[in-house]
């Protein structure tokens, strides 16, 4: 890499923080979020709509907002 002699050096500095703190909270939300996924061929599906409505719950007790 090269030394910069003129010009200027453009930063762009960024984080990401996640609404849900807890880690093991955060691999159920992705086990049920791909749950939901793999039904989601069958939007009339009870079970896809349950699993919905469970993400949906628990991601509202669970995040930090």
């Amino acid at each position: 890499m090269k030394p910069v002699t003129s010009g200027e050096r453009l930063v762009a500095i960024t984080w990401v923080q996640s609404y849900i703190r807890r880690a093991d909270q955060r691999e159920i939300l992705v086990q049920l979020a791909q749950a939901r996924e793999s039904l989601a061929l069958d939007d009339d599906n009870p079970a896809c709509k349950r699993i919905q409505l469970c993400y949906a719950n628990l991601f509202r007790m669970w995040a930090e907002v």
